[in-house]
């Protein structure tokens, strides 16, 4: 693990005005724990000379203005700059909604092309597009009058030139935005790609950190198709596979852009997606020659194409994150630090765990958010047939008595989903709203309407907010174990990796018991109904959070709605 130079100590004393000025709130509101964590963070990483700080804090905790307190008082006290990172944008939105002041940036493919809008030559409008397909993205002379340069040097200092119009491109100006403040914020995929190419920062602040190796793998994975490359080969290992794709696939998807026609929107998409694929295959060639770890390859006959994979993501956490800065916070309700820390490739960095952790109580009643556990049967893939049938069953009961409230299901998988929606009571049908594959915005469009129903999800465990009325109800079907049909899976589980396969289960069950109950007044009950869960507790106990275990209640049968006027505190 590699960190840049720290900032001079300046001995800067961490007082109350430090702390308590740079709350988002004024007058200073602290939850429970809150002003606690904001200056053991500020002494771990600037008194002790710690490089990170683990932030274990369940939902309710107030992470985000606690984070972003530890950002402001960095700035104030040490001059420290800060890049604030989580995994969706849907999670980016949510934080620049309550901190505007943040400037963020999301990809291009977020933000309309201006020059798109413009007239053509006959008076007529261009097709409009997003900014990842805008001229400047496939035609190096591109007169685009919106376009100027953002210049930052390593001090973050940035230069910038006037565009033509006087207007500025509006994915240009965000990142400029981005790049000026002494705290921005964006998502990790954008941050993975231009880490590189941006200032590095003296703290980066890693919220909803726990996947953060996973999403690095999926990052660097990448396939080749045989519209771009016919006629892939069978090989026999992976170092025969970078010697063609260095020689022969490469180059020829470098002359499929230079030939491909440049007329309509999905050309020019077509185009940026091609040189997306050149990169990943270009990184992938380069991990293999200077680390000699195999990837993994699997053929897929449906669409003949191959998939690249590596094993793990920890190497390349260490160029994607951990070296872009000298200190490092990262924060998640389900994290746990020993297993965390080899996982994402931080097991040598300089860190004491006794005090470069903070692990916060819940607050919440647990009579309020009971997670009750009822094994209905085994839902992995050799008992599902056996089961299914009677999880619809407990599924009938549990809604049809709180038709009254919204509820939640999560199935894991499209397939399940689909099982529920053709085996369901069909009494219950017009109470069921089914994630869609295409739509994105499902899940809000059944949340505005207010008549209460069942959103039947298959993977939205994490970062969505259902507060309140939005649920009052969840249920689990299928706990999250990954498919030992995969290859990496396999390999994993070869190689004895069963604390990650484990922990995979763990930590989305307990995501998802998170997402109905946000505050300490609100409520909602959660049915595990998967027996596959009883065997991960008693194997795995010391993974599970002490206020996910606080919840759980072991039943025979069914219990009644849950009845707010009856619960304490």
């Amino acid at each position: 693990m590699i960190f840049m130079a720290a900032p001079a100590s300046t001995g800067h004393p961490i007082d109350a005005s430090l702390i308590d000025g740079s709350f988002p709130f004024q007058p200073p509101r602290y939850r429970p724990q809150q002003r606690e964590s904001i200056e053991a963070g500020l002494s771990t990483l600037f008194d002790s000379g710690n490089k990170l700080y683990v932030v274990d804090a369940p939902v309710g905790f107030g992470k985000s203005p606690m984070l972003l307190a530890i950002a402001r008082a960095a700035w104030k006290g040490w001059r420290a700059k800060a890049y604030y990172l989580t995994p969706q944008n849907i999670l980016i939105n949510q934080f620049v909604h309550d901190f505007p002041e943040v400037p963020m940036v999301k990809g291009r493919n977020n933000y309309t092309c201006l020059e798109s809008g413009d007239l053509d030559g006959e008076g007529k409008a261009r097709e409009t597009c997003k900014c990842d397909c805008g001229s400047c993205q496939y035609d190096t002379g591109s007169a685009c009058p919106y376009l100027y340069k953002i210049q930052a040097d390593e001090d973050g200092e940035v230069e910038v030139s006037e565009p033509a119009s006087g207007t500025k491109c509006s994915y240009l100006a965000a990142k400029e935005a981005f790049l000026r403040a002494p705290i921005s914020c964006t998502n990790f995929a954008y941050y993975f790609l231009v880490n590189n190419r941006i200032p590095h920062r003296n703290l980066i602040i890693i919220d909803e950190a726990h996947g953060i190796a996973e999403w690095a793998v999926n990052y660097v994975s990448v396939a080749i198709r045989h519209a771009e490359y016919p006629d892939i080969p069978v090989l026999r290992s992976f170092g025969e596979y970078v010697d063609l794709i260095g020689e022969d696939v490469v180059p020829a998807i470098k002359d499929k852009i230079r030939h491909h026609p440049r007329r309509e929107l999905k050309d020019k998409l077509e185009i940026n997606r091609l040189k997306r694929k050149v990169e990943a295959l270009d990184g992938m060639c380069d991990d293999y020659e200077h680390s000699q770890e195999e990837w993994l390859f699997e053929r897929d006959a449906k669409y003949k194409s191959i998939k690249f994979t590596p094993v793990t993501g920890a190497r390349f956490l260490a160029k994607l994150l951990w070296s872009t800065a000298d200190k490092v916070i990262v924060a998640s309700g389900t994290i746990v630090p020993h297993y965390f820390m080899p996982e994402a490739g931080l097991g040598k960095c300089q860190f004491d765990p006794a005090r470069g952790t903070f692990s916060a109580r819940s607050t919440f009643p647990a009579a309020r958010s009971p997670v009750y556990y009822l094994p209905i049967g085994k839902m992995s893939m050799d008992s599902k047939g056996a089961t299914f049938p009677r999880i619809i069953a407990a599924m009938n009961e549990i809604i049809s008595k709180r038709l009254d409230r919204h509820g939640l299901v999560h199935t894991f998988s499209f397939a399940n989903a689909e099982y529920i929606r053709d085996n369901i009571d069909p009494r219950l049908r017009p109470y069921i709203t089914m994630q869609d594959r295409e739509d994105k915005d499902c899940l809000a469009k059944w949340l505005d309407d207010e008549k209460p129903g069942v959103f039947v999800s298959t993977a939205m465990t994490e970062g969505i907010d259902l507060k309140d009325d939005k649920a009052r109800y969840q249920v689990y079907v299928k706990m999250g174990f990954p498919y030992m049909g995969d290859k990496r899976v396999a390999r994993r589980i070869a190689l004895n990796h069963w604390s990650w396969y484990n922990y995979q289960a763990i930590e989305d069950v307990e995501q998802a018991s998170g997402r109905a109950t946000r505050t300490s007044t609100d409520w909602a009950e959660m049915f595990i109904l998967d027996a596959s869960f009883g065997g991960l507790l008693t194997r795995c106990r010391p993974f599970f959070k002490q206020w996910f275990l606080d919840r759980l209640r072991f039943v025979k049968l069914l219990p009644a709605p849950l009845d707010p006027t009856r619960l304490d505190g």
